[in-house]
């Protein structure tokens, strides 16, 4: 990752040294329980944050800077080859961030920080997935490719095996995110596709129904941080009307590496 970093200054300058740091860090969330003044149990979610990488190169040490000198410095570093995506929803928050630290004695640091988008990578190889639920009635059937990139369309295709017959209000497909960051968690459907409505099925038709989710290209690729982690999931529904629904669900690796 090539960076630049350019100093001009104002007045003489003895310097301890100038770095650059690239640093990842995480939130999360613990649960704290305390008492307060009158004795009653009082119990709050506390944000965290962990720091998961930190680069640092020394680019002077002890410089002297004269007033009005210009300086520029051209740095190439790499990532962690498991670098943790830049990701933030509800609850996870994954942040890289590039800073150029002027360390000065008896000085707060002079710092100047960007903000660092690290994109998840291709998955190396995409398969196709197939998993099953049995019910009483009914097995379900869920075949779909094990990765897929944002803005583009995940496909698959559900099959349904009737044990006995069973009528249903519809049959829908979602891509639901879910996140965990200690003591919160949150999950959400952020795609949804109907793809049949009020069917009734007798034992032995085994019928089978294609689908297509269009992967928004603002949602944040799979992230697993040593506190968080943010995946993804395919999940078919069987909208049993009045009845508790039945539901079968596939983890899916999403990324935003698109080279």
């Amino acid at each position: 990752m090539p960076v630049k970093v350019d100093l001009i200054t104002d007045e003489e300058i003895k310097a301890n040294a100038v770095r650059l740091e690239v640093i990842c860090t995480e939130a999360y969330y613990v649960t704290e329980t305390h008492r307060d003044s009158r004795g009653h149990q009082v119990v709050r979610t506390v944000k965290r944050t962990n720091e998961l990488s930190k680069i640092e190169s020394i680019l002077a040490e002890s410089p002297l800077f004269s007033a009005g000198m210009q300086r520029r410095w051209d740095v190439s570093l790499d990532l962690p080859s498991n670098a943790v995506p830049t990701c933030a929803r509800k609850v996870v928050d994954v942040k890289w961030l590039v800073k150029a630290v002027l360390d000065v004695p008896g000085r707060p640091d002079q710092v100047h920080e960007l903000t660092l988008q690290v994109l998840a990578p291709r998955a190396r190889e995409i398969t196709m997935l197939s998993s099953d639920k049995r019910f009483d009635d009914v097995v379900m059937n869920l075949q779909m490719p094990s990765a897929a990139a944002v803005g583009k369309k995940l496909s698959g295709k559900l099959t349904l095996s009737i044990k006995e017959k069973i009528s249903l209000q519809g049959i829908r497909i979602e891509l639901v995110c879910y996140e965990d960051a200690g003591s919160k968690t949150a999950s959400e459907a952020v795609v949804r596709n109907e793809i049949s409505n009020s069917l009734s099925f007798s034992p032995g038709e085994t019928p089978t129904f294609d689908f297509s989710l269009q992967l928004p290209e603002d949602i944040p690729p799979t992230s697993h941080g040593s506190r968080s982690s943010l995946d993804w999931k395919v999940k078919a529904i069987l909208d049993r009307k009045m009845k508790t629904d039945y539901s079968l669900e596939q983890e899916v690796y999403i990324y935003n590496e698109t080279v």
